[in-house]
């Protein structure tokens, strides 16, 4: 056993003949050293769950006045000290704390809103802590790293920004709590949406994080996700209707082919189980609106041009309406949502 896998006990002041780093596993309050943040000029202890991190007292009460207070309050009781160092018990899970103090202990740069790809887990727990300690820059920036990415407000951006975040669809529950306890409403609508894909069971079922504990909904969230997934089916299944009926249209060059060709694709489209299945009320229908040529030019035996751009702009437009709506949906207001978004111009890919 290394020296950093032994579990250190408490020095007492009666302590004469032995040593604090030997192991004593009938002392309640041993623990181990955390195998990154066992910082040997560390001036005080942080335990989460029997495991210590040794760190730098005053740069970690710079940046959060929870911790300032804590540390001051911290104990001088000689079972309350290790190694001369000061030891703050907290509630946190070992896994959570220690990515909160990557970021304020960091080895590179302080900025959190990094471009690389970061895995939920981390995020969610610098969010979670951050909130609880008070540290709002770095709060600010783990939400930002939801927000201006895979959970955008703005339509176009829900298509097109790149993940800055590796998350599942699962990791929506905690989203949708994390939105809770920060008051960032505009990240809602599209947590519970992803949310509403989710079989019921894991939805029942909830989030498991890296310690072993498992999230859930409130039952209010519960019930909102249940209700818009309904709502949600019953759009997506008028969909097709909605874009392709009602062709051709006026100035079409081939009304009696367009016709034709709009009947039997709403036709197949409304048969195929599958079809339907697969069909998010928020996907194109593009693809299906405009196929390429092997040679990189337009399906033809399709429909003309102008009936090809009325086709595209429903397809936009009747995506926005349920994007607008989505607030609606699931019974919360969010100030300011869909502002700007005309859902009439076509954007290139949407």
């Amino acid at each position: 056993m290394s020296d950093n896998d032994r579990p250190l006990k408490r020095a007492r002041l009666s302590d004469t003949t032995s040593s604090p780093d030997l192991p004593d596993s009938s002392n309640a309050n041993a623990f181990k050293p955390h195998h990154e943040f066992w910082l040997p000029d560390g001036n005080i202890i942080l335990v989460a769950r029997a495991i210590g991190f040794r760190v730098y007292r005053g740069l970690i009460a710079a940046q959060s006045t929870v911790f300032e207070d804590m540390f001051a309050a911290s104990s001088t009781d000689p079972n309350e000290i290790f190694d001369g160092c000061p030891v703050v018990h907290l509630s946190d899970s070992p896994e959570d704390l220690v990515h909160l103090v990557r970021v304020l202990l960091p080895k590179s740069q302080r900025l959190y809103n990094r471009p690389e790809l970061r895995p939920f887990s981390e995020v969610s727990a610098l969010i979670r802590l951050a909130h609880k300690y008070h540290i709002q820059d770095v709060q600010d920036q783990a939400l930002a790293s939801l927000r201006d990415s895979v959970l955008s407000s703005d339509l176009d951006n829900w298509y097109k920004m790149p993940a800055m975040t590796s998350i599942a669809t699962i990791d929506m529950i905690g989203v949708i709590n994390l939105a809770r306890l920060t008051d960032t409403l505009s990240i809602l609508p599209g947590a519970f949406f992803v949310c509403t894909l989710l079989p019921p069971g894991k939805l029942l079922g909830g989030l498991t994080h890296e310690d072993g504990t498992v999230e859930q909904l409130s039952r209010d969230d519960l019930q909102r996700c249940l209700e818009g997934q309904r709502t949600l089916a019953i759009e997506a299944s008028l969909l097709p209707t909605r874009i392709f009926a009602s062709i051709p249209v006026l100035d079409c060059t081939t009304p009696t082919h367009c016709q034709s060709w709009c009947r039997r694709a709403l036709v197949a489209i409304v048969s195929s189980e599958q079809i339907v299945a697969q069909q998010s009320p928020l996907g194109s229908w593009r693809d299906v609106i405009v196929s390429p040529t092997p040679d990189g030019g337009t399906d033809t035996t399709k429909v003309c041009g102008t009936c090809e751009k009325e086709l595209l702009k429903r397809d936009r437009r009747e995506r926005w309406r349920i994007w607008k709506r989505m607030p609606e949906i699931f019974g919360i207001k969010v100030e300011g949502w869909g502002a700007g978004v005309d859902g009439e111009t076509p954007t290139t890919g949407t």
